[in-house]
C-alpha cells in the first residue's frame, strides 16, 4: 500500500529531510504539494499579493486548508499513477494521528456496501471540544466545524452531552467518486500577518461528506485516534502508560 504525503511550503523541506531515514524501506512513499492562494486584505477585500511569487513572498500566500487535498490529488502525477495501477480506495488522515492505520474491517465494509465515503468518529471528551462533529442537514450527513458555529451557540457545540461524537479526520473515499472543484463549505479564517489584518478562505477535507451519495460515519475506538498536537501528547504515547 503506497503512502502519499501532502505538503505545504512550510513542511516540504522538513518532510524531505525526514524521509531520508526511510530510503531503504519497503514502503513506497509519494509526495504531493498543496496549492497556494493569495491572502485577502481584511479592509479592501483585495488580494495582498502584488505578483505571483509564493516562494519569494511567502507572507502573502497561504495553503487553503486540508480540504484542498482532493484538487491537489486530481491535478498530480501521483493520481494518474494510482489510477493506472488500479487503485480504487483512499484512506486519508491527519499526519499527526499516530493511530490512523489501514483497518481491513472498514475497507471490507466500503467494498461490500459500495460506499463512496466513510468518516471515522469517536466518543467526544472534554479534550475534543474544539473539533468538528457530524450533523444531519437537509436529509444528508454534514461536517460542522468549530469555525462555522456562531458565538452564541458555542456552548451548545462544545457540550459533550449535546454533541456526543468527534470527527477524527480519518476518511475513506472511493476514487472514482471524487470530482474536481467540489463545493466544500468555506471557512473564513481572519488573521494578522506581518501586522496586517488578512482573510484566508479555507476548506476542511471532512466537509466533502455532503458531496457524495453513499456516505456513512463509523464510531471507532480511541486507539484509532492518537493525535499528537504537542510534545506532551508524544511523550504520553511513547510512555509505558499508553497501550
Amino acid at each position: 500500500i503506497p503512502l502519499v504525503l501532502m505538503n505545504s511550503p512550510a513542511t516540504e523541506a522538513f518532510t524531505e529531510q525526514a524521509l531520508k531515514r526511510f530510503e531503504n524501506s519497503n514502503v513506497r512513499i509519494l509526495n504531493i504539494n498543496q496549492q497556494l492562494f493569495p491572502r485577502i486584505d481584511a479592509e479592501t477585500y483585495m488580494p495582498v499579493a502584488e505578483k505571483v511569487d509564493p516562494k519569494g513572498r511567502p507572507s502573502e500566500w497561504y495553503p487553503p486548508g486540508h480540504g484542498d487535498v482532493y484538487d491537489t490529488l486530481l491535478q498530480s502525477d501521483v493520481w494518474e499513477s494510482l489510477r493506472a495501477e488500479g487503485r480504487e480506495l483512499l484512506f486519508m488522515s491527519n499526519g499527526d494521528n499516530l493511530g490512523a492505520t489501514v483497518d481491513f474491517r472498514i475497507l471490507e465494509m466500503m467494498i461490500s456496501e459500495q460506499m463512496q465515503y466513510c468518516c471515522e468518529v469517536v466518543e467526544k471528551t472534554l479534550k475534543d471540544i474544539k473539533g468538528g462533529t457530524i450533523i444531519e442537514y437537509e436529509g444528508r450527513l454534514k461536517l460542522l466545524e468549530t469555525a462555522e458555529v456562531p458565538p452564541e451557540h458555542m456552548n451548545d457545540f462544545t457540550s459533550i452531552d449535546k454533541f456526543k461524537t468527534f470527527h477524527t479526520n480519518n476518511l475513506w473515499v472511493r476514487m472514482d467518486a471524487i470530482k474536481p472543484a467540489m463545493e466544500l463549505d468555506i471557512i473564513v479564517n481572519r488573521k494578522v500577518v506581518s501586522g496586517r489584518s488578512v482573510i484566508q478562505l479555507e476548506t476542511a477535507m471532512g466537509a466533502a461528506l455532503s458531496q457524495f451519495a453513499r456516505t456513512v460515519a463509523v464510531l471507532i475506538p480511541r486507539t484509532r485516534f492518537a493525535s499528537v498536537k504537542a510534545c506532551q501528547d508524544l511523550l504520553l504515547i511513547m510512555s509505558d502508560l499508553y497501550n
